[in-house]
């Protein structure tokens, strides 16, 4: 992202598309069309439309980031998360894992969402290297 004239800073620059995209965001919420709300706040629909796409990227790593930091994403965080008594998964997998009785289980998850003991887990390089790991909550 460039800034928007040679004299403004990128951290001015953001700071005003912001300010530009809740001003659009009101007039919107107001019953103007997004065109004439563009027209409006003097920029063309595209220029917004673009920003728009790029506050929602975004929000989309904030999200992502946050999911992160909920299991830390690694390996030894999910172990961590095991020995603390949570169940864990790699992100959309159709199982998870538990602790039970000092080893842990692997549980598949069938079509309605039901779970099924499966086996002692045992662990791969892809799984021990893997860095999206998540807290499961059925």
């Amino acid at each position: 992202m460039a800034a928007g004239r040679p004299s403004e800073s990128l951290t001015y620059n953001l700071a005003k598309r912001k300010i530009m995209l809740e001003k659009f965001d009101e007039l919107q919420a107001q019953g103007v069309s997004q065109r004439e709300a563009s027209k409006m706040l003097g920029y063309t629909y595209t220029t917004l439309k673009n920003w728009m796409k790029e506050r929602s990227m975004e929000e989309q790593r904030e999200i992502e980031a946050k999911r992160m930091t909920l299991a830390g994403g690694s390996f030894s965080a999910a172990l961590e998360r095991l020995r603390a008594g949570q169940m864990v998964r790699r992100r959309d997998a159709r199982w998870f894992v538990e602790l039970i009785d000092g080893k842990i289980c692997l549980y598949a998850l069938d079509g309605a969402g039901n779970r099924r003991y499966s086996r002692v887990a045992s662990f791969g390089s892809p799984d021990v290297l893997a860095m999206d790991w998540e807290i499961y909550q059925p």
